[in-house]
């Protein structure tokens, strides 16, 4: 008998917890009340109704159309309020009609005038979804009106006038709020100099909610509400000491009921601890795990995603940042990354010992940072101080600091180190003015430049200004431009006028990018240079001359030395004619070589020294078809993979048929990448069948490439593929550009979905061993089937693009779910009742009779 009752109580507990079935969380009743699908799609709009009585989180909307999934944005909002009414815009800065409070943006296609079916999505789940119809006889007045779940009619518009006065039965399940008046813990930040419990209370429309004697407890009761009248949404927060480890926190009404609840345990919780969440359980205010404290660090919070309770850690996320009083969200500013060299030059001869901090570094939101010194593309230091750094090898160096805060968020900041080859025993010449005219009356100033061709040639004179209009003093201004990739630093340079004037003026520790142009003014330098002829010299720290342009006379507000085109316009129109430029060089000789120029009508053009020879230069990205104007806005990338710095001086860029002479003032840096746009060279890339060449002034082929078609906005980048391991490397469009930068990578990744990311647009993977992998994508990167796919935690195959450490979306290569014993349970119970049937004439008749129903029952179950 024993052995009869407890088989029958076995299968009956089976067939009972086995089949238990999670109620689905409530969804909003967001509603498409009005369809404005104007002729002109930029004026298109939508307008919806949040019929609940709680805020929503704006992150988690998204607006469905043409199998899109659009995100919706607003420039200070980051929730949607009860029972309100807004416009979701196809473009907000056109609807200038609409109160801006009320106006959110969002960008589709079109609204087809034919009908078409849209849908709202609220975190993940479909909340509202319509076929709407034809409209094409609709005038520019009328808009599209709902009645009721499937019914419009055309009226006219009227934007944030709800025509319905009560929610449209739709099939979705009912409104969020059940009862009518709930209330939540809704943060918590049990880790920080200041800890807080935050409330959310929500009363029914149009009655208040009295406070008194409810009472919150972890221990012990901690807090308790003395009479407070609550008639609208509110947030409270209440400060109090919390464990960070261990912690139970409940909330309770005046009369004991428990109202919500919330724990976070450790590793290693006490019997206690674990009691007292069996009681919570038991009372149906919790289920399963509470939340790891170990991931819960300093001055972080815990914080509900959404107002859905189903009492599990699914409703709740780790926030770096806590959001006191009021709606949580993620938030995070990137940190600033800033080097400093304490001691020692960025630029010597022969080495440099070197003192960095990255110390004044910075992040708004006062995140601890972590530190890492990169050398070279080599890791060095993970210190916010790093130690003594001494430099020997002879070429340019790059130190890179990368600063990142606990949320991922990351800066990086770059110095190049230039250490010289051993002085020469010779002193570089002293530069002296070269007399020359260039049209008999009246004679014109002349000016010499000198600029040697060393690396320091990067910096140059771009021009000055010696004699400004009215009163000179402080009014003058000397100009450097970096022609370089790269940024350089100019500590310990000098400016000076000529020998024997002015006191030299010694530059401070200033950057100046690649391709930027500052300028100094004689406030600041207390140069005084002479109307009536003088210099203008750039020394390097070593008291070597970089550049140098002298003068005859200067006529007020004269730009010296004037361009090209200039020279062109006056002598042509029989004007005085401005300074014609006259390139000079140093030679191993020591003396200067002055190039002849005599003016004629117009000024010839001025030849292209040679530049360096070799192929090793290669084209590494290009991007012909920039969005909008292509004009001005084309370039290519090249990149330097030698250990000299390279000129470019008459190389030629071959564009199908066409031919563009580069420029000499072009110097490339070892194993650096340069941005070659149309401001240094005027190119032009075609968008189809176009074969590209880059040729040495021996015309020596250094590389090519071919493209058939180009890709709107997409640049067509040599990548390295991870997976190729002989180092081959592949062309491919993509939307990450790159330019003067190394390209990214192509890598795969197999792993686990973690969902929880998906509200940042964050694929989050957990890769076995490997840390967890977060994955930036593009909405429209990902369709809804993977999208409702991908909420289940499957298993991804799929290839990123890394670059700076981050990775982007390319391409989903498999995607498929996990199978677990949770959605197969029928498989295990139709085995047991088969045993149990075979075993029924051990049984009474009735316990048969009752067995055989349950396993048709199941079998029912597994055929559907």
């Amino acid at each position: 008998m024993k052995p009869r009752i407890f088989a029958a109580s076995a299968i009956l507990f089976l067939l009972i917890f086995g089949n238990i079935i999670t109620m689905a969380q409530d969804n909003p009743q967001l509603q498409i009340t009005e369809i404005n699908n104007a002729p002109e799609s930029s004026l298109e709009w939508i307008e919806v109704w949040n019929n609940t009585q709680s805020p929503l989180f704006l992150n988690k909307l998204k607006f469905i159309e043409n199998d899109t999934r659009h995100n919706i944005t607003h420039e200070t909002r980051t929730t949607i309020e009860p029972n309100e009414i807004f416009i979701i815009a196809n473009n907000a800065n056109l609807m200038t009609d609409i109160p801006a409070q009320q106006l959110f943006d969002s960008s589709w296609q079109t609204l087809s005038l034919e009908g078409e079916s849209i849908a709202l999505e609220y975190d993940n789940t479909i909340t509202d979804q319509i076929m709407y119809p034809n409209t094409s006889a609709s005038t520019s007045a009328q808009s599209l009106h709902r009645i009721d779940s499937t019914t419009f009619t055309l009226a006219s518009i009227s934007p944030l006038i709800n025509g319905i006065t009560s929610p449209i039965q739709l099939d979705t399940p009912t409104p969020i709020l059940s009862p009518p008046t709930f209330a939540l813990i809704t943060e918590v930040s049990p880790n920080s100099a200041n800890d807080f419990v935050e409330l959310y209370f929500a009363p029914t429309p149009g009655t208040e909610l009295n406070l008194q004697n409810w009472h919150l407890i972890d221990d012990n009761t901690f807090y308790t509400f003395t009479e407070q009248i609550i008639s609208t949404p509110t947030y409270l927060s209440v400060d109090a000491p919390f464990t960070k480890t261990n912690e139970n926190i409940i909330l309770l009404d005046a009369e004991d009921n428990i109202i919500d609840a919330v724990c976070w345990h450790n590793s290693q919780p006490s019997q206690t601890e674990l009691n007292e969440k069996e009681n919570l359980i038991t009372a149906n205010a919790w289920q399963g795990n509470c939340l790891d404290s170990d991931q819960i660090a300093t001055n972080t919070s815990i914080g509900r995603t959404s107002f859905f309770d189903t009492n599990t850690t699914s409703d709740w996320e780790y926030f770096s940042h806590p959001t006191y009083n009021k709606p949580n969200e993620y938030k995070n500013s990137a940190p600033t990354a800033i080097i400093k060299i304490q001691s020692g030059k960025a630029v010597e001869h022969e080495k440099t010992k070197l003192n960095l901090t990255g110390i004044e570094s910075s992040d708004p939101d006062n995140d601890q940072l972590s530190y890492s010194w990169v050398l070279n593309q080599t890791p060095w230091s993970e210190k916010a101080n790093p130690s003594e750094l001494v430099i020997t090898e002879i070429g340019t160096h790059q130190i890179q600091l990368i600063v990142t805060d606990p949320s991922g968020a990351s800066s990086n900041a770059s110095i190049y180190i230039q250490i010289l080859p051993p002085l020469p025993i010779t002193k570089a010449p002293e530069c002296k003015p070269i007399a020359q005219s260039i049209s008999a009356t009246p004679a014109p100033p002349i000016v010499t430049t000198v600029q040697d061709t060393s690396w320091w040639s990067q910096i140059s004179i771009n021009s000055f200004l010696a004699n400004p209009k009215g009163t000179d003093t402080n009014n003058e201004w000397i100009k450097l431009t970096n022609n370089s990739a790269q940024t350089i630093t100019l500590n310990n340079w000098k400016l000076d006028d000529k020998e024997g004037g002015s006191t030299p003026y010694k530059i401070p520790d200033l950057q100046i990018t690649s391709g930027q142009t500052i300028s100094i003014s004689s406030a600041e330098s207390h140069l005084s240079l002479n109307n009536n002829g003088d210099e203008v010299r750039l020394f390097t720290p070593d008291n070597q001359l970089a550049a140098a342009i002298s003068y005859d006379i200067a006529t007020d507000d004269q730009i010296l030395p004037a361009t090209e085109d200039e020279t062109e316009t006056n002598t042509t129109n029989n004007a005085s004619p401005k300074i014609t430029p006259i390139q000079t060089k140093l030679t191993t000789s020591a003396t200067t070589t002055p190039t002849s120029n005599t003016a004629t009508t117009k000024t010839s053009k001025t030849k292209f020294t040679n530049g360096s020879t070799g192929t090793d230069l290669k084209i590494t990205e290009v991007f012909p078809n920039p969005k909008g104007t292509d004009t001005n806005n084309e370039w290519l990338e090249l990149f330097n993979p030698t250990q000299a710095t390279i000129n470019i001086g008459n190389w030629k860029l071959m564009v199908n048929s066409h031919e563009y002479i580069l420029t000499d003032t072009i110097n490339i840096l070892p194993y650096t990448y340069l941005k070659l746009d149309q401001s240094n060279v005027k190119f032009s890339l075609t968008n189809s069948d176009t074969t590209i060449q880059l040729l040495n002034f021996e015309n020596q082929l250094a590389d090519t490439l071919t493209y058939s078609k180009t890709k709107e906005a997409e640049s067509y980048a040599l990548l390295t593929d991870t997976r190729i391991t002989d180092g081959t490397k592949t062309w491919k469009w993509t939307t990450y550009l790159s330019p003067g930068q190394p390209n990214p990578e192509l890598i795969e990744i197999n792993g686990v979905i973690d969902s929880k990311g998906f509200a940042q647009n964050q694929l989050i993977i957990n890769a076995g061993s490997i840390q967890e992998q977060i994955v930036q994508f593009a909405t429209d990167q990902i369709s809804q089937e993977q999208l409702n796919l991908l909420n289940s935690n499957p298993q991804i195959k799929l290839i990123a693009l890394r670059t700076n450490n981050k990775l982007n979306l390319e391409e989903i290569l498999d995607l498929k779910p996990i199978t677990n014993a949770s959605t197969n349970k029928p498989n295990y119970i139709l085995p047991i009742l088969i045993f149990c049937i075979l075993l029924s004439p051990l049984l009474y008749k009735p316990s048969r009779n009752w067995l055989i129903q349950k396993f048709k029952l199941a079998n029912t179950q597994l055929s559907n």
